[in-house]
């Protein structure tokens, strides 16, 4: 059996492979193997098509790079860091647009007690329309947007609805 076999140094190129650098990033490589046959009687007789053993055997070593158990554990707490920095990052930002937003509202009511005053009472009404809603209000609050006696009047109208304080309970009949 004769055959010719190229004893000068051959190129094989490889499409793109996954694997790891020395440093564990994945990345995609693209190949050129050089190699050449040193036996070539082991060549010609022993391997049936020595070309394509050569090119496979440089691509399963390509590909032979697995990422251990403790290396994918690592890498997966470094990107859940990475996501809750971002988010904390978002909302540092956000906490810093309403602190804008409120420093350019209180510079709409510095020269306007009206506006303030209206503002205040606003936020008293929205946080008591809910039902069953308590909220507490300082008493230095509620002198200082006059709403001491409003509120008393307010209190007094409601307890003569509901048990009729202050009126003459003998002329009304029980049923």
């Amino acid at each position: 059996m004769s055959s010719w076999i190229d004893q000068r140094t051959i190129t094989t190129s490889f499409a793109a492979e996954q694997t790891l650098t020395s440093d564990t990033v994945p990345v995609s490589v693209d190949a050129v193997l050089f190699w050449l046959v040193h036996d070539v009687q082991k060549a010609a007789l022993e391997v049936q098509d020595y070309t394509q053993a050569v090119s496979w055997a440089a691509q399963t070593a390509l590909r032979d790079v697995v990422i251990p158990d403790a290396l994918q554990d690592a890498m997966s707490r470094e990107a859940q860091a990475t996501r809750e920095k971002a988010a904390r990052i978002i909302l540092g930002e956000a906490e810093m647009e309403i602190a804008h937003s409120f420093q350019e509202a209180a510079k709409s009511y510095q020269g306007n007690p009206t506006a303030l005053h209206l503002r205040a009472m606003n936020m008293l009404y929205e946080g008591l329309k809910e039902k069953g809603a308590l909220m507490l209000v300082p008493s230095s609050a509620v002198e200082s947007m006059g709403m001491g006696g409003l509120m008393g009047a307010a209190a007094l109208a409601q307890s003569q609805l509901v048990g009729g304080v202050g009126g003459d309970d003998k002329d009304k009949k029980v049923t």
